[in-house]
């Protein structure tokens, strides 16, 4: 609230607002951490849910909080980059975009070996595990949306692009807002391939 206290509680339409967003504002650092721990708990606690359902090997992992915080912190990168840069006439020289798009290609890294962690495990730890990482990785559709929509589209293609094009191209508002909507993209392939994967491919 504090942060857009000019634009919608002194000149926007919720005056009347404007005492408790002066409030915040004068509260800003404990807001900002108990936010920060709360946002933590709401990217990890679906991975945790999931990860106590014994009866699927997939899910049954302790690195799937970890993947989801991390595909969460991304997702919440590059949605703010897209909101930032569309409506509120963001640019990219500014120092903040700059910052969060080289964080997200870090968070793309990290997410890319927690998923190779997932399913190393999974094959070390033979049996049933084995079998299921293996045919989660090469059966039907739901390989294909991993490999293509998740690994290809929301993984790869983004780190590739940041560190092929030139520094001018991929700091433009165009390339951006393209780069945060594929990642956005293979966040949702991404949850979508766990929880179905998970319930589909059992040993």
């Amino acid at each position: 609230m504090g942060v857009f206290k000019k634009e919608l509680f002194e000149n926007g339409p919720l005056k009347i607002l404007a005492p408790i967003a002066e409030l915040a504002l004068s509260y800003a650092k404990v807001i900002e951490s108990i936010t920060l721990v709360l946002a933590v708990g709401v990217g990890a606690y679906t991975g945790f849910l999931l990860s106590a359902m014994n009866s699927y090997p997939l899910l049954n992992t302790p690195i799937l909080p970890a993947l989801f915080l991390a595909s969460g912190v991304s997702a919440g990168i590059s949605a703010n980059l897209v909101v930032g840069l569309l409506f509120f006439k963001g640019s990219t020289a500014e120092g903040t975009v700059s910052y969060m798009h080289g964080l997200d290609v870090k968070v793309i890294f990290a997410e890319l070996f927690f998923l190779f962690i997932l399913f190393v495990g999974m094959m070390y730890q033979g049996g049933s595990s084995a079998h299921v990482a293996h045919a989660a990785l090469s059966t039907g559709g739901l390989s294909t949306l991993l490999w293509v929509g998740v690994i290809g589209l929301g993984l790869i293609m983004p780190i590739g692009l940041n560190f092929a094009l030139p520094h001018g191209l991929k700091h433009s508002h165009g390339f951006v807002i393209f780069n945060a909507l594929i990642v956005l993209v293979g966040v949702l392939a991404l949850r979508y391939y766990i929880l179905y994967a998970g319930q589909t491919f059992v040993g």
